[in-house]
């Protein structure tokens, strides 16, 4: 598995990348000079079960699945194994939108309606 770059309630997301070129195209075609690198989204399924909430899961990947905006995360496959679902993301070398907050501490109100837009 690949670096460890986040952890929530239900799982943790790992850097990854492809070991096989070849395997990667067959999942998205990248375009000359695009980093190879993907978030992957490790989640343990008796977690959701335990809760009751598999059926968030299935909407936030059918979500994801759906949307395709150059300011939204791009989803690329969503796989499972016995006790583990995966959804494999793009990759944001600087984070995510809170992490992006966190470091600016307080934000103005034209970058206030710009994130909200």
């Amino acid at each position: 598995m690949g670096t460890k770059i986040g952890e929530g309630a239900y799982g943790t997301v790992f850097k990854v990348n492809f070991v096989n070129e070849a395997t990667e195209k067959r999942i998205q075609p990248r375009m000359t000079g695009t980093p190879a690198h993907y978030a992957l989204k490790e989640m343990l399924i008796h977690r959701f079960l335990q809760e009751g909430r598999m059926k968030e899961v299935f909407i936030e990947r059918c979500i994801l699945a759906s949307l395709d905006h150059p300011l939204i995360i791009k989803f690329f496959q969503s796989f499972k194994n016995s006790n583990k679902l995966y959804l494999l993301v793009e990759y944001c070398p600087k984070g995510s939108l809170v992490d992006f907050l966190k470091r600016q501490g307080s934000i103005n109100n034209i970058l206030t309606k710009h994130i909200a837009a």
